[in-house]
């Protein structure tokens, strides 16, 4: 039923996909932009103890100093985009990868495949675990 806060609602607006793999299994996926719900559509889930996996979380943990993808990133864009405590500046990498096409390319080349392996390593962790994600 759409028009309540619902996890319905959301794959009303067509913005939750959900795959059905066998009567046991099941893969939600949801892209929404900043402020539309991301946070409340995992509420939902997790209230069933349905594990989340965070491709956002993932995202900041493959970029963490001493990380191979951080290497990558400093090595490219130079340790101007560092703050002091040796961590990413997060507000000056966006400044540069929102104004230059090719660089939010190099930014992701360098990421994705890491994020990639991460969710990968939580799907099987999952499956080992006996928790459906």
């Amino acid at each position: 039923d759409c028009g309540s806060e619902t996890i319905n609602d959301f794959m009303c607006s067509g913005k939750l996909v959900v795959n059905a793999q066998d009567d046991k299994i099941f893969k939600f996926s949801y892209t929404l932009f900043p402020d539309e719900g991301k946070s409340t559509v995992s509420q939902m889930i997790q209230k069933y103890g349905i594990p989340i996996i965070d491709a956002d979380l993932l995202a900041r943990e493959v970029v963490q100093p001493n990380k191979p993808a951080y290497k990558l990133i400093v090595d490219h864009f130079s340790k101007e985009i560092l703050l002091e405590d040796g961590t990413l500046d997060r507000a000056k990498l966006r400044s540069i990868i929102f104004s230059d096409e090719t660089q939010r390319k190099i930014l992701n080349k360098f990421t994705h495949p890491y994020i990639r392996r991460e969710i990968l390593k939580l799907v099987i962790w999952y499956w080992f675990t006996g928790k459906k994600a």
